[in-house]
């Protein structure tokens, strides 16, 4: 968290000091992205709850300091006073202690002390069987850990979407501000071969037909570029409203070199690291830990508990404004939990197992689904990296092909049809090749995502 509040300053003293024209690399442009993220401001709001929710639960097994005053009135020309301070522990491996001090007085007049008692010592208790106790204080505070983590996977996971969010946002942009490029250079072709047929025309060495083509490619032509203008004036309003960035002037879009888009893990590192990192999965587990003390409580809870308590401390009397000597006293007490409930008792065992093994079969499944997710990824990817090559060797081929009709028709070889056709397959090709190289570099940006280790410094300049 850090390192983002660093990088955001880093990146606004940099647009304060250059003004509106600063152009922004991919990776300041995800920091400011992901600093306006509404979700992820709110993952980090309630993450931030998280310790002190922990150390609520901690709080239970830390020693209490309670004072306590109680007065009363017995009768018309008396009253008595009971005041004290009670110092308990509940350290939750179920031994309660407790200290204490007391002083219990009776007046019948206003200055006369009649009857009075004074105490302290110290008192600890130990359930016997069931753990010692140990269980319920356990599965409290392993509920309280499991949703401490629970909140920092969902802040890291949410930062990491937000990050994917940024970068299709980036690229979006990208490939709307080249196609809007590709569409206009496929205009000047078509207006220069439009010019070339209408010239051949005049000299009588072109069709009609041929004249008609060319000017219906050339006019194809202008929509596309009207369209591709549209495109990239909603792209770049959509990362304005979203961003609060100035898309038309701060980003400088670029692609990555595609050397380096590989992948850094084979299909078994990748579902090792998934299986370790996945929010869900682990969540899960987590769950399925809590479903599993909680069935052990529940097959302990059948058998009786024998409360062991003991008590010693010092006592002395006061009467009549004469204070007695301290007499050491010690105190034994025993009782148990002798309530019989076997049908509810059993009842809740066997909830306790139904709630365990649903869990389980339900965490097998999620395994199963997550295993299978990153295999789809990773072989989407590998497909993509074959389609960009097959669109590479089609948009060389296209513009080879489109070279040799124009050349063909300049000499009088071939038609204005044949130009018309070379061109439009040329502009297709440019397009393909430019979503194959942005849908790879994406699919690359979330398999990082799910394996969780997408970061500013995973982001390809």
């Amino acid at each position: 968290m850090i390192r983002w509040v660093a990088v955001l300053i880093l990146v606004t003293l940099a647009s304060w000091s250059h003004g509106a024209e600063e152009k922004l690399r991919l990776t300041d442009f995800v920091a400011l992205a992901v600093g306006s993220d509404p979700s992820f401001r709110a993952a980090s709001l309630g993450a931030s709850l998280a310790p002190g929710q922990m150390e609520v639960a901690k709080s239970a097994y830390r020693p209490k300091v309670v004072p306590f005053y109680g007065l009363s009135k017995p009768g018309p020309n008396s009253f008595s006073e009971n005041y004290g301070l009670n110092v308990t522990w509940d350290t939750g491996w179920g031994m309660d202690l407790k200290a204490f001090a007391q002083d219990s007085q009776m007046r019948v007049q206003e200055d006369y002390l009649d009857y009075g008692t004074r105490d302290f010592g110290v008192e600890f208790g130990v359930p016997i069987g069931r753990d010692f106790g140990r269980l319920p204080a356990q599965i409290r505070l392993d509920a309280a850990d499991a949703d401490a983590k629970r909140s920092r996977r969902e802040l890291n996971d949410e930062q990491q979407r937000a990050i994917l969010d940024a970068v299709r946002s980036y690229y979006s942009h990208l490939q709307a501000g080249k196609g809007l490029a590709v569409a206009r250079t496929a205009l000047e072709r078509g207006r220069r071969s439009m010019e070339l047929t209408e010239v051949k025309y005049s000299l009588g060495e072109a069709s009609r037909l041929d004249l008609d083509r060319a000017r219906q490619q050339t006019q194809k032509a202008e929509a596309s570029v009207l369209q591709a203008e549209t495109q990239l004036a909603r792209v770049r309003q959509g990362i304005t409203s979203t961003y609060h960035i100035n898309a038309a002037h701060q980003v400088h879009f670029v692609l990555p070199d595609l050397k380096h888009v590989r992948l850094p893990y084979s299909v078994e590192q990748a579902i090792a690291m998934v299986s370790e990192s996945d929010p869900s999965l682990l969540n899960a587990r987590d769950q399925l830990h809590l479903a599993e003390m909680r069935l052990r409580a529940a097959r302990r809870h059948i058998y009786p508990a024998l409360n062991f308590i003991y008590r010693v401390g010092q006592r002395r009397e006061e009467q009549g404004g004469v204070a007695g000597d301290y007499e050491d006293y010690q105190e034994l007490y025993l009782n148990s939990d002798l309530s019989l409930g076997i049908a509810e008792k059993k009842l809740a065992i066997h909830t306790a197992q139904v709630t365990y093994e649903i869990q389980e079969i339900g965490l097998r499944q999620l395994e199963d689904a997550v295993r299978g997710e990153i295999i789809n990824d990773l072989d989407a990817f590998s497909r993509k990296a074959r389609l960009l090559e097959l669109s590479e060797r089609s948009l060389a081929t296209a513009l080879s092909q489109a070279e040799v009709a124009e050349l063909r028709f300049e000499r009088g070889l071939g038609s204005a049809f044949d130009v018309v056709e070379s061109q439009a397959q040329l502009q297709s090709s440019e397009q393909q090749q430019l979503a194959a190289q942005i849908d790879l570099v994406i699919s690359y940006y979330q398999i990082l995502h799910r394996l969780q280790v997408l970061d500013l410094d995973r982001l390809l300049e």
